[in-house]
């Protein structure tokens, strides 16, 4: 009986779609989803440092540079979490799809930087600021438009 159902050609293509559809929800939810995520941090950040780089002046009033600092402090976080999340990071980062863990951990770093440099007045240098910015670019292989 086992052996005929084995040998049925609708059986064994109904248990072939089965597997390849496992698969792909597999390659999809644990594979795809984690990068296209970190892609997307990568796009808020490069968003955000344009969209905020007037407002890291040390003229401006403390709740606008705070609330600067305080989403810069966010994407960085938001950086390294979705990092950790993408499975076979290193074999990502040698067919350079992903920087590697360095280049992440020196962005994280700077994004920090950036964020505390941005709300304390005696640090606060625009080309502390925007030097910072570059290095994250950089090593975050973002492109200028």
């Amino acid at each position: 009986m086992i052996k005929e159902l084995l040998q049925n050609s609708v059986f064994q293509t109904v248990i072939s779609a089965t597997i390849i559809f496992c698969l792909s929800q597999i390659i999809q939810n644990f594979i795809l989803e984690p990068i296209l995520k970190y892609k997307k941090i990568i796009g808020e950040i490069d968003n955000k440092l344009k969209y905020y780089s007037n407002k890291m002046s040390k003229i401006l009033p403390k709740t606008v540079t705070q609330k600067t600092s305080e989403k810069i402090r966010e994407l960085s976080c938001d950086l390294e979490s979705s990092y950790k999340q993408i499975p076979f990071n290193k074999f990502f980062v040698w067919i350079k799809i992903i920087p590697g863990k360095k280049a992440i951990s020196d962005s994280s770093k700077s994004l920090i930087r950036v964020s505390n440099i941005v709300t304390d007045e005696k640090l606060n240098d625009e080309i502390k600021i925007f030097d910072e910015i570059e290095k994250i670019r950089n090593l975050l292989n973002i492109p200028e438009l």
